[in-house]
């Protein structure tokens, strides 16, 4: 019998929610598990940034890149070169190996630098396979590591 090639697509998430008793000392209380940058190239056995395409035509920002900073199944944090408005709702493109992520996100809060802009998003619109993806990939990082 030959080996069958497992994908991220084959590993099913188990839709795991933290609370207090089981947070790793983070001092807010989200509901979803986050990925580090660092902890997503362990999976995806990448050592390049993270680098995030955006779109915003309400804004007049065009086409922009950010770099991921940590990714979790509903959102992500990405740092930009340019403020995105709060509420403002963007289409990203997100590449995670050799898959991409394309998901419409809203800026939940907006973080100055000295000369960069940490963004806060929520996924308002993503594809069930994908928002699939984003969980089994959490969970498989931390029944891994």
């Amino acid at each position: 019998m030959a080996d069958k090639n497992i994908t991220w697509n084959d590993i099913p998430s188990l839709e795991i929610e933290l609370d207090d008793s089981t947070s790793s000392g983070n001092s807010d209380k989200r509901s979803h598990q986050r990925l580090s940058t660092n902890e997503i190239k362990k999976l995806t056995l990448t050592t390049s940034t993270i680098i995030v395409r955006m779109f915003s035509p309400k804004v007049g920002l065009g086409l922009m890149e950010g770099q991921l900073l940590d990714l979790s199944k509903r959102g992500a944090k990405i740092k930009t070169e340019k403020a995105i408005p709060i509420n403002e709702v963007i289409d990203l493109l997100i590449p995670l190996g050799s898959r991409k992520i394309k998901c419409r996100a809203m800026a939940k809060w907006v973080k100055q630098g000295l000369k960069t802009f940490d963004i806060g998003v929520e996924f308002v619109n993503i594809d069930s396979m994908d928002s699939s993806y984003l969980g089994s990939m959490i969970t498989t990082y931390y029944l891994k590591f």
